[in-house]
């Protein structure tokens, strides 16, 4: 019995981060290819939350053979994320519109579900570690599928045209991939265990800031600026020569700006950054407008707001802008859920932070260097992100909890590592 729970630790984890992976392809349409129902389809049915339902049934299945151990863990993140979910769901009670509120909180149960599972699975460093290297992963195929949407379905490459290109569906997550790959591949190009780690590192960075040019992306270059800001500030301290990066960086952009003025036109458009069009259906006044009618939702209700999910149908029947979104999570967060949710996220998200600096300072008091730098990496890539959301509100993606997630269960293999030892050998064969 013991043998057949240590095999489902490998299984559950396996499943976990190929149901990550998998969401990269979400543009095929798997509902409709399996059941001919479309884009309105009531459900659509990836092969994500079947691999996550999976290694959630593994964890249920192991907690009914030994349910003297806990196999599910609730660390500090996890809770304020649990009342954060409660308190959206509470918001119907004084939702601008609670039916079509519903569906957008029900969403929320995937962030919930991927946090728990991740928090679960994740019990050792090794662990920690092979997140990073499916991050690596997760930047190079996102150039892959990136450069596939692009050619095969839009139709249009932004190399060196006449005509920009934004992308039809999720080329916008691809760049979020790739800002989040892109950190993991500067740690793996200054901290290489193996020679093969610091050639991947370089591949995957270049494949990262491909990806964003060709998609002719614009909050995406902002991330990768935060990126190699944290890193200046904290690794760079140690290793000067990286200090030449941001020289290079300013040279390569300027090479790509001269070689595609379109490219510098796009760019000059960030202060309205938003939504998923390409320089031809851009529209400055348009984005302007939904700010300021973000802004004024966020300052007439700015205590509890509207009720979660209830902005698209606010903004089009009260403010006239259209079925859409302010771009900016934290106008997005006020307006429906006023100072008590932001209040709330803010302290989901810097708690992560929080734990990540601490492991940072620890590494490096241990003279593990390379272990700072896996810190910092994920750091990094989560106040990168947290950029990112203050020009596209990407509440319901995953990004945010995975990286708060891994963050967390970083600092309970630095902090707690006998009481992870030991659920490793009980009930840590399934859950960690």
């Amino acid at each position: 019995m013991e043998q057949v729970q240590r095999a489902a630790m490998p299984l559950g984890l396996a499943l976990l981060m190929l149901g990550v992976f998998s969401r990269l392809s979400r543009y095929m349409r798997w509902s409709a290819l399996t059941l001919g129902g479309g884009e309105k389809m009531l459900y659509d049915i990836e092969p994500a939350k079947l691999l996550w339902g999976a290694a959630l049934l593994i964890l249920i299945l192991s907690a009914l053979r030994k349910p003297e151990q806990r196999f599910l863990r609730m660390d500090g993140p996890l809770k304020i994320l649990l009342v954060f979910v409660g308190f959206a769901f509470m918001s119907l009670m004084w939702s601008y519109d609670y039916r079509f509120a519903l569906p957008w909180v029900f969403r929320l149960h995937l962030p919930l579900l991927v946090y728990l599972l991740i928090a679960s699975y994740t019990r050792s460093w090794a662990n920690v570690q092979s997140w990073s290297r499916l991050f690596l992963v997760m930047g190079g195929a996102a150039f892959v599928f990136a450069a596939h949407e692009i050619l095969f379905v839009v139709g249009k490459l932004g190399i060196f045209l006449k005509h920009a290109v934004g992308g039809d569906q999720y080329v916008g997550e691809y760049c979020r991939w790739s800002v989040i790959a892109f950190s993991a591949a500067v740690y793996y190009m200054i901290y290489p265990r193996k020679p093969w780690e610091r050639y991947a590192g370089i591949l995957v960075s270049l494949a990262a800031l491909g990806t964003i040019y060709i998609t002719y992306r614009r909050a995406a270059v902002l991330g990768i600026g935060v990126v190699m800001l944290v890193y200046l500030f904290t690794v760079g301290m140690r290793r000067k020569v990286l200090w030449a990066v941001p020289v290079l960086g300013v040279l390569l952009l300027a090479l790509v700006i001269g070689a595609n003025p379109q490219y510098a036109r796009r760019m000059a458009t960030i202060p309205f950054v938003g939504g998923q069009g390409g320089i031809e259906d851009f529209n400055e006044r348009a984005r302007l407008e939904q700010f300021l009618a973000g802004v004024q939702t966020s300052r007439d209700h700015w205590l509890y707001g509207i009720g979660f999910g209830a902005t698209m149908l606010y903004f089009q029947q009260v403010h006239h802008v259209g079925m859409t979104l302010p771009h900016n999570i934290v106008l997005r967060l006020i307006g429906e859920l006023g100072i008590i949710g932001f209040g709330l996220f803010v302290a989901f998200v810097g708690s992560g932070v929080l734990r990540m600096w601490r492991v940072y300072k620890r590494k490096l008091a241990d003279g593990d260097e390379p272990g700072a730098g896996l810190a910092i990496s994920l750091l990094a890539a989560l106040i990168a992100i947290s950029f990112y959301a203050l020009f596209q509100p990407i509440l319901y993606d995953t990004f945010f909890y995975i990286l708060v997630a891994v963050g967390s269960c970083m600092y309970s293999a630095v902090f707690n590592p006998e009481h992870e030892e030991v659920k490793s050998v009980g009930d840590g064969a399934t859950a960690g």
